[in-house]
């Protein structure tokens, strides 16, 4: 079957077959450094100050975070996960016969 579109494929006459090379792009600059060493000095000055300003507003207002830790792992774990559940049921008679009809 013939679309009707006729193609006639002639080489670029500004270039020759081994490619375009008198219209090549500049290489551009040079990529940044990477994988080079960070030192580390510690922590932060305003990190530990508000790490102390946080014990300070819990022991005013009489209430500490409860972050989840290992010993806190009872009290905020998911229980729903421990089961295991069944996402594919088998369906009962009465539904084949309905999905059917």
């Amino acid at each position: 079957m013939q679309s009707g579109v006729d193609m006639q494929i002639e080489s670029d006459p500004i270039c020759s077959s081994a490619g375009c090379t008198a219209y090549k792009q500049p290489e551009g600059p040079k990529p940044p450094p990477m994988d080079y060493f960070v030192p580390n000095f510690g922590k932060d000055r305003d990190i530990i100050a508000s790490e102390e300003d946080e014990k300070v507003a819990s022991a005013l207002v009489g209430h500490a975070w409860a972050f989840k830790t290992p010993e806190s792992f009872e009290k905020w774990r998911n229980r729903a996960k421990d089961v295991d559940y069944n996402f594919a049921p088998a369906l009962s008679e009465e539904m084949i016969t309905s999905a059917n009809s």
